[in-house]
């Protein structure tokens, strides 16, 4: 079954762009809405993806971006003239998520440029809580007031639903805007590239570099705030399917701390971007890098180690990560700071008791008998798992003492649950 022409049909197989259909002159659009089939699109004459929009129920006000064919990015002025896939991106796309949040931090640097001028340098430090940390430099030390007007500045610019329009401009005339606007940082970025063209974002006199796309409009990114944080801010972007701010924002500090202390070693390492990893490799500078990087991650452990040992009351240490993170290897490495400061660990990896089945632990338990950890391990590690599924959320290591699993194994309660 196929709808009338710019209609909407359903019921049927999409053809692929390179097959002959019977009408020599229609054109099929395959539209989606966040990645999910929504409609076929029968069209007699080319019109832009604005107006293909208008006979369906997907909310235009809502779409950040379209990507065409799973490849590239357009805006709503894009004029399909071939059988294609149309991917309407909203905020509840993981892509468009980072779209949002891209594009705010592109009207925050407008907002900085309208009020600082060329003059600063604004540095997005690291991601915390649900935003970025972000410092100002070339400016005096930073205050709540300058938090308040550049908040306002950027409601300004939003209000204002100002166009952002990605361009395609030769590289020496890039490397002519961004100098003149004071943008090092852009242009140790374009010295790299080797191509003559390079695309940019405008808005207004304003001119900016990102790699992943923006909205098509200001007006598009209304949920922000930022929160003064001492020496910097806080730029908050909104969560959940709503799109809304959480309140109230509390900062996590001791991540914050840990970011803080991340960027000293930056620092000592004279590296903030991969362009100095980029100049220190052309300088053949890189395994010096590596072994003050090394030397400085093993004093930290070294630190972590000796602060366990002044704690006695300490008996498990759990040590928790995404896959692939580097537990196994920091728990072994920890273990060897722990001897050293004279303590005596055991690391037991939990991926041995780790099963694909969705039936009970208990079960999984005894079918690993063969294992070599000795019997009391099992209880331990059957109480502390009470299903394979959670299992399976929370791969972690465990650096525990001798005395920690004697104690446990005397006590039908003891058990390690990630808490």
């Amino acid at each position: 079954m196929m709808a009338s022409s710019c209609g909407i049909g359903f019921g049927w197989e999409f053809q692929p762009r390179w097959q002959n259909f019977d009408k020599e002159h229609q054109m099929i659009i395959d539209l989606r809405f966040d990645g999910n089939k929504h409609s076929h699109i029968e069209l007699e004459a080319a019109k832009p993806i604005r107006e293909i929009l208008k006979g369906t129920d997907i909310p235009a006000d809502r779409i950040l971006s379209y990507k065409i064919d799973h490849v590239r990015y357009v805006n709503d002025e894009y004029t399909p003239t071939q059988n294609m896939l149309v991917d309407c991106i909203s905020y509840n796309h993981p892509e468009g998520s980072r779209i949002y949040q891209d594009s705010v931090i592109f009207i925050l640097a407008k907002a900085l440029n309208a009020i600082l001028g060329a003059g600063h340098a604004l540095v997005i430090e690291h991601s915390i809580g649900d935003g970025v940390f972000c410092e100002v430099f070339g400016t005096q030390s930073w205050t709540p007031n300058d938090c308040q007007r550049v908040k306002e500045e950027m409601l300004r610019i939003v209000e204002g639903d100002l166009p952002i329009d990605k361009i395609l401009v030769k590289t020496r005339e890039a490397l002519e805007i961004f100098s003149t606007m004071g943008r090092k940082d852009v242009i140790k970025n374009l010295q790299y590239r080797f191509s003559e063209e390079v695309y940019v974002y405008r808005c207004g006199k304003y001119y900016d570099r990102f790699l992943r796309p923006l909205a098509d409009r200001t007006g598009m990114v209304r949920e922000f705030d930022v929160v003064y944080k001492e020496t910097g801010f806080v730029l908050r972007f909104p969560t959940g399917r709503e799109c809304r701010l959480a309140q109230p924002f509390v900062l996590p500090e001791k991540i914050f701390q840990l970011h803080q202390e991340h960027d000293k070693w930056l620092d000592i390492l004279r590296v903030h971007n991969i362009i100095d990893i980029n100049k220190l490799t052309d300088n053949y500078e890189i395994s010096e890098f590596i072994l003050v990087e090394e030397a400085l991650h093993e004093k930290k452990i070294a630190e972590i180690a000796a602060d366990i040992v002044k704690h006695p009351e300490v008996k498990l240490i759990l040590i928790a990560g995404p896959s692939s993170s580097g537990k196994t290897t920091f728990a072994k490495r920890l273990s060897i700071q722990l001897q050293a400061s004279k303590a005596k660990p055991n690391v037991v990896g939990l991926d041995d008791y780790l099963s694909t089945e969705t039936k009970p632990c208990a079960r999984t338990a005894a079918n690993l008998t063969s294992n070599p950890f000795m019997p009391w391990t099992w209880s331990i590690l059957t109480n502390s798992l009470p299903s394979c599924s959670t299992a399976r959320r929370w791969s972690c290591r465990i650096t525990i003492s001798p005395a920690a699993c004697a104690a446990a194994a005397t006590r039908s309660s003891g058990c390690a649950r990630k808490t």
